[in-house]
């Protein structure tokens, strides 16, 4: 599958450390939900290059929340929360949070690191 290594990054380049994690505690990075995309469903997600670097913010944002949002809603109740089930799933959660926070957030972008 195509790995995704997301981080949220400051206008000078840094990476936002600590975002909460809505699961408890907080994270750096997001990915690990690699599964649910290239099926069409994610446009923005599925033009992201998976072997080079993307970047976004702003306007990207609105459609982006919606389209993890139908992702998120599409995994079965049996492979939401912890374990290596939930991988995908958690994947997605940590990764709405960044977009929240990017949104919220002047000069943040969402950095896209494809593997």
């Amino acid at each position: 599958g195509v790995g995704l290594y997301i981080t949220l990054r400051q206008e000078d380049g840094s990476v936002v450390r600590a975002i909460p994690d809505p699961l408890g505690g907080t994270f750096d990075a997001s990915g690990d939900f690699d599964e649910p995309l290239g099926r069409g469903s994610s446009p923005i997600l599925d033009a992201i290059d998976p072997h080079g670097e993307t970047t976004l913010a702003g306007s990207d944002l609105t459609d982006l929340t919606a389209e993890i949002d139908a992702l998120v809603a599409a995994i079965p109740d049996g492979a939401r929360g912890p374990g290596r089930r939930g991988a995908a799933w958690r994947g997605l959660v940590r990764f709405r949070t960044m977009i929240s926070v990017c949104a919220s957030s002047e000069g943040l972008t969402l950095h896209f690191l494809g593997d």
